[in-house]
């Protein structure tokens, strides 16, 4: 009710019986001011007489106001003249409108939306309605304005409770209360007429409790509206439960009359608009409605074609299973491209096939490899497998022999299957190579699948000679078709190999990030590949030592994996946890992951990535000082990842090299060395080791093999690497090999004990990558104000932030503590005559990035290419997160977080206009939505992303952007720019289309 009093314009949209006059009343004697009630009816849709109408209720208020118009008097003068007498009236005053839903016309509603806009800020407007028509709903959307619906004006349980409590007494419990919210869905006019039928029978002497049954109870109240109905309507009224929604046009081509949907909702059926802005009968009254009728073939159909064009494709099945159209089921769905059955999630898929006649199933096999590839989505191999197999035998027996399409489908995703068994990958390849020679062009899905399976025949885990050249061809291609069936699983799949298993064998740690974020941009939260993908995207972060991000990753792919209930999931996470963890020399949160990881089983290690990661633990454990259980979790692992030699064979010769005897570790390196399938990835760590081996034995070759790993580490663009993934060993290697001559070596011998500072997503500061623990409270503050500000602040100001209103010569007494207490840290910050300042060759993140940025931009109007585009990207991948966010408050933060979320955003707008312009629309949309997510108050970056979502065939989710773009504006009170309104009308012809 206090929402409603505030507001400029308060809506009560709902079906009869739902309450909205009382509530009415209700608002007026709390409201406790003046009121005009205007009751409309049928002959107020004419907006000549609705101005009448309205003109004759404000005679009491405004008396000049009750004269009848002239012949031919414009209805928006006459309002007007209205307008002036009321903006006289000081006092406030609300205006009720009653039964707006008998406005159809487009006059006589336009008039009502300029009486709510027009009227003087002292008084407000009650609209009352059983259904809001369209043309009204821009007086809804006044700003300020506020709406209940049938949801809000619905009976809970505890307001049963309390009614029932004043009407019947105490014998009426919580579990009655429950059962009557059950019978009648909350529905007031079902409520207070049990409540009368109960207190009657408890009166004379009955129990006083809720013995009805919805038929008993909801149907008579039907009993009045019926009366006014005709034979025909009722028994459409009927038709229409058996209907899982509605809509007024849905119901006019249904029923094949227009306008019958207003009749009805006029007459009293109690419909009830849903949270997607859709109508229904309420749960009970809808199943008491079946219960005493059939559904009707040709409604069912009419309405399953509805629902089709709206996208509804869970209804449409559902409609037409209704009605025994179990033929038409069976094609609509096997005509579903791949996209929209997966959509539907395997659940929902197995539950409609199973609901097919076997018959049905026969003749549209291809539902049975819609049910095949979801199943996949969920780990569900039997029912995977059982589903292709029938699938095949339909497809090859004669009569579908013409629909060599479907077979090679089929095959194709065979072929994905045995591509699990080394044993059968050969012919797995076969198979892919057969789809692929004569699969046409427009066999989007049966090469987007075929060439997975090259690609990742091709990847680091599965060839013997190492990753090939034209597996990044083969899985590129692979995500570009699979994105043009709209099937974000598949792009999520060929992206994991292509990231995990070429990128990131290379050490090409920035591109691998680059494809998983791209595929992460576009799956859905329940998606099992969004577990898999941030997992791996968590294990480049660490490789990186972006440690804050990997983490935070492996948090968000806990969460899906255990929405889903997906155990195994959970386990690979907790595996890399264990890694990240040794990589930062954390024991104990080591041993902790490892442990939580080995308590959900060892199922999915039969996989290549499973293997990869479970050799990672064993390499985590001797890292971290654990060197007999490491041993002893390498032999079961040899156990349970038999046929993955050659990733447990390095990672032996690691644990050899770092902690075992060092003259059988320079024998097991060589050998690992010698492999032809290793990565670049695992080269340069065995080429440490080696070194650092050959230091623990005092061999004097020690500093060239020392230098050779650094310079190939350089070599790859990772020279960073050994101090992120072996710091042990790389700092006690470092002085030898730089005594030895290598540049290398020397550069990173300097930058271990160089100081970072990082204000992006977090404040931490770290000294060769290793995080530094502040003293708790001011000295951590004045680091974080000295850097936010550009690295110098006069002695003075940091005095006033830190300790506002003390006295100068106090202030500077405690600024001398305070930086005494932070070199126990290390020099942090110094001072420079009257100013404070970070300490010179420090590097902070924020400031880097800024840098970076203003580069790109100072270029971006006179020659903005290719190149800028790239360094753009760059400087995008450093804005880890929100500046500051814990000091998001804080004045002097201020300044300084928006001139970088500027920065951001035109760099956003930039990558994504480049990206369009070269066919990257993904990108374009991932980059526009960041954006937007930023900043949701520009408008022109809606229309971006509504032109190229629908442009790219993306309806449903253009619609969506509508909608965030039209609340964001509410919020505002601003009215849609003509661009926005443009691009609306476009999305209308897409649809059309």
């Amino acid at each position: 009710m206090s929402q409603l009093l505030g507001a400029p314009v308060a809506v009560l949209e709902a079906g009869a019986g739902y309450g909205k006059s009382v509530l009415a009343a209700e608002y007026l004697a709390v409201a406790a001011i003046a009121s005009v009630v205007v009751s409309l009816g049928a002959r107020d849709d004419n907006a000549a007489v609705l101005a009448w109408s309205l003109r004759r209720s404000f005679s009491a208020v405004a008396p000049a106001s009750h004269a009848s118009p002239t012949a031919g008097a414009d209805p928006g003068n006459q309002l007007d003249e209205l307008l002036d007498q009321l903006a006289e009236i000081t006092a406030p005053l609300v205006v009720v409108l009653e039964d707006a839903h008998c406005l159809k016309s487009a006059e006589a509603a336009a008039l009502v939306v300029r009486l709510a806009r027009g009227l003087p800020g002292q008084h407000r407007l009650l609209v009352t309605a059983r259904r809001l028509p369209a043309s009204l709903e821009p007086a809804a959307a006044i700003g300020g304005a506020r709406r209940l619906d049938s949801s809000a004006l619905a009976f809970t349980q505890d307001e049963i409770s309390e009614l029932a409590l004043n009407w019947i007494g105490p014998g009426f419990g919580r579990p009655d209360a429950k059962e009557l919210l059950r019978v009648t869905d909350g529905w007031p006019a079902a409520i207070f007429a049990a409540m009368t039928m109960i207190a009657s029978a408890a009166g004379a002497g009955g129990a006083g409790r809720c013995p009805l049954a919805a038929s008993d109870l909801l149907l008579p109240l039907l009993g009045p509206v019926f009366e006014t109905l005709s034979e025909h309507d009722r028994a459409w009224v009927a038709r229409l439960s058996h209907l899982p929604w509605l809509s007024p046009e849905l119901v006019d081509d249904v029923t094949g009359v227009s306008g019958m949907f207003d009749r009805l909702i006029g007459a009293g059926i109690p419909f009830i608009r849903t949270a997607l802005r859709r109508w229904e009968l309420p749960c009970q009254l809808r199943m008491a409605l079946r219960a005493r009728s059939e559904p009707e073939p040709g409604a069912c159909s009419a309405a399953g074609q509805a629902y089709a064009r709206a996208g509804d494709v869970l209804g449409t099945e559902r409609v037409l299973l209704t009605g025994g159209l179990t033929e038409q089921a069976a094609t609509v769905l096997a005509d579903l491209s791949p996209g929209v059955a997966g959509a539907l999630g395997w659940a929902r898929l197995n539950d409609l096939v199973e609901a097919l006649p076997p018959a049905a199933v026969a003749r549209q096999p291809r539902v049975l490899l819609h049910l095949a590839r979801a199943a996949e989505t969920v780990w569900q191999p039997e029912a995977r497998r059982s589903a292709l197999a029938r699938a095949l035998s339909i497809a090859k027996d004669e009569h579908c022999q013409r629909d060599g399409s479907l077979l090679r489908e089929i095959i194709a995703e065979q072929a994905r299957d045995l591509l699990e068994d080394s044993r059968t990958r050969c012919r797995a390849a076969a198979l892919a190579r057969s789809v692929l020679d004569h699969a046409d062009r427009d066999e989007v899905a049966a090469r987007a699948r075929a060439l997975e399976v090259l690609g990742r025949l091709g990847c680091s885990w599965f060839s013997q000679a190492g990753p090939q050249a034209e597996a990044e061809s083969l899985l590129t291609e692979a995500v570009r078709l699979a994105g043009q069936v709209s099937q974000q699983t598949w792009v999520a799949q060929a992206s994991l190999s292509l990231a995990m298993g070429l990128h990131y064998p290379a050490c090409r740690y920035g591109s691998a990030l680059a494809v998983l974020d791209q595929a992460l941009a576009e799956l859905e939260p329940n998606d099992l590949y969004l577990a898999l993908l941030l997992t791996a995207r968590s294990h480049l972060l660490g490789e990186l030592g972006r440690d804050a991000e990997a983490g935070s990753g492996l948090e968000q792919a806990r969460a899906v994996a255990r929405a889903l209930r997906v155990d195994w999931v959970t386990a690979m996470t907790w595996r890399c946890e264990a890694l990240l963890a040794s990589f930062a020399g954390d024991h104990d949160r080591t041993i902790r992951a490892v442990l939580r990881s080995e308590a959900r089983g060892y199922e999915w290690c039969d996989r290549a990535y499973g293997a990869e990661l479970l050799a990672g633990v064993v390499d985590a454990l001797d890292r971290v000082g654990e060197h007999a259980l490491a041993r002893r979790r390498l032999a079961t692992a040899r156990e349970q990842a038999a046929g993955h030699e050659r990733v447990l064979t390095v990672a032996q010769a690691a644990i050899l090299g770092r902690s075992g005897d060092p003259a059988r570790a320079d024998q097991a390196i060589a050998a690992a060395l010698a492999r032809t399938d290793i990565s670049a990835h695992e080269r340069w760590p065995l080429l440490l080791l080696r070194a650092y081996a050959a230091s623990r034995r005092g061999d004097r070759d020690t500093g060239s093999l020392a230098a050779e790993a650094f310079e190939h580490c350089w070599a790859l663009g990772h020279p960073d690497g050994p101090l992120f993934r072996e710091r042990g060993a790389a700092e006690a290697l470092l002085p030898v090999a730089a005594q030895a001559g290598s540049a290398v070596a020397s550069g990173l011998l300097e930058r271990a004990g160089r100081l970072s500072i990082r204000l992006l997503g977090g404040f931490e500061v770290w000294r060769g990558g290793v995080r530094v623990e502040l003293p708790v409270g001011q000295p951590a503050l004045a680091v974080r104000v000295t850097a936010a500000v550009g690295g110098r602040v006069p002695a003075e100001e940091l005095i006033e932030v830190l300790w506002p209103g003390t006295e100068p010569e106090a202030g500077r007494n405690r600024l001398r503590n305070l930086l005494s207490r932070l070199r126990v840290a290390g020099e942090i910050l110094t001072r420079q005559g009257s100013l404070i300042a970070i300490r010179p060759g420090c590097q902070v993140d924020a400031a880097d990035f800024a840098a970076q940025a203003e580069q790109v931009l100072s270029v971006r109007l006179a020659q903005f290419g290719h190149r800028e585009a790239d360094l753009a990207r760059l400087a995008l991948g450093r804005y880890r997160g929100d500046f500051l966010p814990d000091d998001q408050y804080e004045s002097w933060a201020i300044g300084p977080r928006e001139r970088l979320r500027v920065l951001r955003l035109h760099l956003l707008d930039l990558v994504a206009a480049d990206a369009e312009a070269n066919g990257e629309i993904d990108e374009a949309v991932r980059r526009t939505q960041e954006a937007i997510d930023a900043e949701p108050g520009d408008e022109f970056r809606y229309v971006r992303l509504v032109r190229l979502l629908a442009g790219s065939g993306r309806i449903g989710s253009a619609r969506g952007v509508f909608r965030q773009a039209r609340s964001m504006l509410r919020e505002l009170d601003i009215e849609p720019s003509p661009e926005l309104v443009d691009a609306e009308r476009l999305l209308g012809v897409y649809v059309a289309r």
